[in-house]
């Protein structure tokens, strides 16, 4: 099973909030988004296994149309003056993964991009 770009929002209250920032919601109301629980249940519920969650900061399926390159420039671009420092230092090894655990933790956008691979065992 995969379940790729899915909406996820930290708190029950940020949906309005995604949902008014959507594209195309207002045209035809059907999008949503779930908290990170619901979908892990969701998909252990429906019979499915060894669950791997990606977040937006750890497959070019989520950061689309960013490329790994773009992505780090635009992260590092953020910090202005030490833009050129940040972006050589998220090539360095170990730190990529390090910045994508920070990010995961701190990264509370309403809707952010998550994608779900599972298994689920022949009965």
């Amino acid at each position: 099973m995969l379940a790729v770009r899915e909406h996820v929002i930290s708190d029950k209250t940020d949906l309005p909030a995604f949902l008014d920032i959507h594209p195309l919601h207002h045209l035809y109301g059907g999008e949503n988004a779930f908290l990170l629980d619901e979908y892990e249940t969701a998909i252990r519920q429906a019979g499915f296994t060894d669950i791997q969650v990606l977040s937006s900061w750890q497959s070019a399926l989520n950061f689309a149309p960013h490329s790994l390159v773009t992505l780090q420039q635009a992260i590092a671009a953020r910090f202005g003056p030490l833009a050129g420092v940040i972006r050589r230092a998220l090539k360095l090894p170990g730190v990529w993964p390090l910045a994508v655990k920070l990010l995961t933790v701190w990264d509370r956008r309403p809707g952010r991009l998550y994608s779900f691979a599972a298994i689920k065992p022949r009965t």
